[in-house]
């Protein structure tokens, strides 16, 4: 197995993860606070609690952006 193949399925992988473990806000009143890294079957409200965690989307989402980006920049390296 080539560099270049290792890289694309470790990045595979840590995008997979960035899936399980997601980010989380907890939302009051249509706010959000309290950033944390919760499992994706642990979102919701937990109990004891009236407030849901919902998942911080454009933090997701430049996660695996810049993931992608490093892995681009790490295959143009010859």
């Amino acid at each position: 197995m080539d560099k270049k193949n290792y890289l694309r399925i470790v990045a595979a992988f840590i995008i997979a993860l960035m899936f399980i473990i997601v980010p989380a806000d907890k939302m009051v009143n249509d706010q959000s606070f309290d950033l944390t890294y919760k499992f994706i079957w642990n979102l919701g409200v937990p109990e004891g609690d009236i407030f849901p965690y919902v998942i911080n989307v454009p933090l997701i989402s430049a996660q695996i952006f810049g993931v992608l980006a490093i892995v681009w920049l790490l295959n143009r390296v010859k």
